[in-house]
């Protein structure tokens, strides 16, 4: 009777054990979630909502005069411009041209640095080169850009 007992308690832990291992295994995720490249974390923050200009400096001096209600709205390859010609195009598309996301060029060619992003603020440079007069004014020189939503 002795061993009979002995065999029902090896028995019983047994099936314990592989329980408790399997309940134990399964409620282990798959695999953890990957984790965002720099160009999403980059690309989430541009597409949430639209970015409203709030400064402009041009070759570092205040300007407040040109792109005035200046408003960007990008998609995940494109965007569109709201008061920003000639040097943000009504529409366009834009890419970035490295892995940290701190580089895009847009269709026509220009790149765009972008040097400061976060939930609420954008930081775009860009160097235009050419001044216009006439129904759309520009300046050349180093623009630098500050968006919030």
């Amino acid at each position: 009777m002795h061993m009979e007992g002995f065999k029902k308690s090896l028995a019983f832990f047994l099936l314990f054990f592989s329980g408790s291992f399997l309940l134990e295994n399964c409620s282990k995720s798959a695999a953890p979630a990957p984790v965002p490249t720099p160009v999403q974390k980059a690309t989430a923050l541009m597409v949430a909502s639209p970015w409203v200009m709030k400064s402009l400096t041009i070759d570092g001096v205040a300007d407040n005069t040109f792109f005035v209600g200046l408003k960007i709205t990008f998609t995940a390859k494109g965007y569109t411009a709201e008061n920003g010609a000639p040097v943000w195009p009504a529409s366009g598309t834009w890419n970035f041209t490295d892995t940290n996301a701190t580089t895009i060029v847009r269709d026509d060619g220009l790149t765009v640095l972008v040097e400061n992003l976060s939930s609420s603020t954008m930081q775009l440079t860009l160097t235009w080169t050419v001044t216009t007069t006439g129904r759309y004014n520009s300046v050349a020189g180093k623009h630098v850009f500050i968006f919030s939503h």
